[in-house]
């Protein structure tokens, strides 16, 4: 099953978004309010599990060799996304990942 290049770039955005997010810094700049360690491990292991999920997509689309070499890409433009997001705009942060979530799974179905 092919899928698409965009939604493997939307669940990198949004793990890279949550790994921002378990950053007591980043939590507290766009939430004002502290990080429990529970939280910190769920956004965590919820980042790692979005990060997989983009990778397996991306290797049964394109094959390992190249489904790799295209996840990392795509990692990368999300993890520069997120960087540019969080230091600029601040208050759009939670309505861009939520909408990042509902188009990915979109195009999964």
């Amino acid at each position: 099953m092919q899928y698409p290049v965009l939604t493997v770039l939307l669940l990198n955005i949004l793990a890279m978004t949550g790994l921002s997010l378990a950053m007591p810094k980043h939590h507290q700049q766009l939430l004002n309010n502290g990080l429990p360690p529970l939280r910190i491990w769920l956004l965590r292991m919820l980042s790692i599990t979005l990060m997989f999920m983009a990778l397996w997509m991306m290797c049964s689309s394109w094959g390992i060799a190249a489904g790799m070499v295209l996840w990392l890409g795509l990692l990368s433009l999300a993890a520069i996304y997120s960087l540019c997001v969080l230091n600029h705009q601040t208050l759009r942060v939670i309505s861009l990942s939520v909408l990042c979530l509902l188009i990915s799974l979109l195009l999964i179905i």
